[in-house]
């Protein structure tokens, strides 16, 4: 799975990046739906780039200058339909209500390979569509910290049972 990587360099080649992006997840004629049966909407606020929030880091105010640039964030554009489709966990976000993140864990192919973590953030519209927001590495303590937060939304927490 890590053949998704996809370096096609850096800050300066930023319109190949959003060119890879869109050609991935802005053609209408091949919707991304998450696993919920939900379809995902990319670019939908205009005066937010989606894979500029991607590609810098999602600082506010800073997408396109050089020194926010997040190169392992830019390679990893192709996890995002991954983390959607074939996530490990959804989870509520914990300070936005109508925001989701969808957990997704990579394991090593490989003895030297270390173990990847990601999520991917979304904005619920209705029950029928989310809009994405941004998308990043994450460590394995915050993917530990974004699953404790609940109840999950995929797959469904289980009611807890009562005491008898």
């Amino acid at each position: 799975m890590r053949s998704l990587l996809q370096n096609l360099g850096g800050h300066n080649e930023f319109e190949d990046y959003r060119n890879w992006f869109r050609g991935l997840y802005c053609d209408p004629y091949r919707p991304v739906v998450d696993v919920m049966g939900r379809r995902v909407i990319f670019d939908t606020y205009p005066t937010l780039d989606d894979c500029a929030h991607t590609c810098y880091g999602g600082t506010a105010g800073h997408a396109y200058n050089s020194a926010f640039w997040n190169q392992e964030r830019a390679e990893r554009i192709a996890w995002i339909e991954i983390a959607l489709t074939r996530p490990n966990r959804v989870h509520p976000d914990e300070k936005i209500q109508t925001n989701q993140k969808y957990l997704l864990y990579v394991q090593p192919e490989a003895v030297e390979q270390d173990a990847e973590y990601y999520v991917v953030i979304v904005r619920v519209l209705n029950p029928k569509t989310v809009a994405f927001l941004t998308a990043y590495p994450i460590s394995h303590s915050k993917f530990q910290e974004f699953g404790r937060i609940g109840p999950r939304v995929y797959p469904p927490s289980q009611p807890k049972k009562k005491k008898r």
